[in-house]
């Protein structure tokens, strides 16, 4: 139970059975005539080995592989940030596992799985929105509202957020402490 998107909200880790593995052969022929292209590395260190399965499992949240849509939007804002938006396209991002002994592996990485930046969002909003709009699936899989492995947030209206109990509460206290401040002739930074 938890590995399968039967059962989203008891998941233990990513189901990657939908993700079909190539043969080397077949992946050097696919990167023929792209050594000049710019690689990024990322050693995921949320795997582990399941000896008795001889699988890879992914018990983290990012990078997301789950609804057939490789994602990265959590983890390693250093390298998220090295392009702007528009440079993020066409770069290739190498993922390797963890080599952690204690986590299944012999004490080295093993290649889990390598992807090309097809698009890149300046926020979470802007990539939620898309996906809500092109891939409704995807965002079911990827969403924390459904899936404790899911790391995209889904969006409330400003208007809901101010009307919460707890944010009128504050807003309420804010008012008073600045009328008593500005009468004190103190100012307050809200």
């Amino acid at each position: 139970m938890g590995n399968g998107s039967e059962d989203i909200r008891n998941k233990k880790y990513q189901d990657l059975n939908t993700w079909k593995g190539i043969a080397l052969k077949e992946l050097l022929n696919r990167l023929v005539g792209k050594a000049a292209d710019e690689v990024r590395v990322y050693t995921v260190a949320t795997t582990r080995f399941d000896k008795n399965s001889k699988t890879i499992h992914h018990y983290g949240s990012g990078p997301n592989l789950e609804g057939g849509l490789a994602t990265l939007c959590t983890c390693k804002h250093t390298m998220r940030m090295y392009h702007d938006t528009n440079g993020w396209n066409g770069k290739w991002i190498l993922v390797f596992t963890s080599r952690a002994k204690s986590k299944g592996f012999s004490g080295e990485h093993y290649l889990l799985y390598m992807m090309k930046v097809e698009q890149a969002f300046e926020s979470h909003l802007a990539f939620y929105k898309h996906l809500a709009q092109k891939n409704p699936a995807a965002l079911k899989i990827k969403n924390t509202a459904t899936n404790p492995l899911g790391y995209i947030l889904s969006p409330k209206p400003f208007a809901q957020i101010l009307l919460t109990q707890e944010c009128m509460n504050s807003l309420t206290r804010m008012i008073q402490w600045t009328w008593r401040g500005s009468r004190l002739g103190t100012r307050y930074l809200i």
